[in-house]
């Protein structure tokens, strides 16, 4: 009965764990004030500019 009731309990731990966890990856990146995808498609033109430049040699001291 000792095992049941403890096996009960740490069940109860794990899907509270789980359920928390899950609610908080799924909240967080939605109280963010930018969209994430944006930010990523931002910086991916950056780098592409950067390697643009660095390739072709645009610079300002030729």
């Amino acid at each position: 009965m000792k095992f049941l009731k403890f096996l009960g309990t740490r069940i109860i731990t794990f899907v509270l764990v789980i359920m928390i966890g899950v609610t908080t990856i799924f909240f967080v990146p939605r109280f963010m004030p930018s969209d994430p995808v944006e930010n990523m498609i931002g910086q991916m033109i950056s780098k592409q500019s950067n390697m643009t430049r660095k390739q072709f040699s645009f610079t300002a001291n030729p």
